[in-house]
This record gives C-alpha cells, sequence and structure tokens, in this order.
C-alpha cells in the first residue's frame, strides 16, 4: 500500500520451481478472465527469475474467511442475525452466481470450500479466493494474456 497512490493491494509472495511460476501464470489468467464482482480481481503477476519469486497482485479483500468465522464465532448477535436471514437468500444466491459467473467463462474453481469464500457479515458481501487449482475448461469470452 502506498498512500499517494490512494489504493490497497493484496500481494501474494511465494518462491517455487518452473512448474509452481507454471501454476502462478495459470492461476491468474484465469482470475483475469472472469468478470465477477463476487470473485478476487487479480491486478498484475510479477516473476523474479533470479529468485525464483513470484508476486501475484490482487485486489484487496478485507473480509475474512467463512470458515474463519464459523470457528471462531466471532459474529456478533446482529451479524448473526444479519447472516442467519441472509445465508440462504444471498450467500448462497452470490455463491451461485459467482460460480455461474466462473462457468459463463469456461473456468472451474475446483476447491469452492467456506476457507475459500471470504465475507463480511456487515455488508453480506462475498469474495471466491484462491484459484490455484482451479481450470479452464474452455475459453468463450476474452483472450488471456
Amino acid at each position: 500500500y502506498r498512500e499517494e497512490y490512494g489504493a490497497v493491494y493484496c500481494v501474494k509472495i511465494t518462491q517455487g520451481d518452473e512448474e509452481y511460476i507454471r501454476i502462478s501464470q495459470k492461476t491468474y489468467n484465469l482470475l483475469y478472465l472472469v468478470d465477477s464482482q463476487h470473485a478476487i480481481r487479480p491486478k498484475n503477476l510479477f516473476i523474479s527469475e533470479a529468485t525464483d519469486t513470484i508476486y501475484l497482485v490482487m485486489e484487496y479483500v478485507p473480509y475474512r474467511s467463512l470458515a474463519r468465522l464459523m470457528q471462531q464465532g466471532t459474529l456478533t448477535p446482529r451479524q448473526i442475525h444479519k447472516v442467519s436471514h441472509s445465508v440462504s437468500n444471498v450467500v448462497c444466491s452470490d455463491i451461485v452466481g459467482a460460480v455461474c459467473d466462473l462457468h459463463k467463462v469456461g473456468v472451474c474453481h475446483r476447491d469452492l470450500k467456506p476457507d475459500n469464500i471470504m465475507f463480511d457479515p456487515e455488508t453480506g458481501a462475498l469474495k471466491l479466493i484462491d484459484f490455484g487449482v482451479s481450470k479452464l475448461i474452455y475459453n468463450k469470452k476474452k483472450q488471456t494474456k
């Protein structure tokens, strides 16, 4: 984050061999294809060949995973009330909508679970994350970078 730019991003920094670099490039390309308000958006991918370090820059999502919220029981009574009314109507609908958005461009997430769903109990907003094992079934929308 740099205040003069006025934007906050998430950077996933990893190191890996050629295979892991290939997977990171594939993940970035698949994320680039997806145009959904419920899927994390990529900003850039940098790879240092000298150190085999991978920098995947994505939008910052200040939510917690559904899994963590459920395990910690950290929802307030007001949030529980909101969540209990929205789980069946909004959260599930948003998850299905996100999956439909993925499938429209031929992307299959393949690891949909509470750990990979970021959720804001205050607003009910959610984002799918972790496209590392996702797969492109077909490309119907736009070309990858």
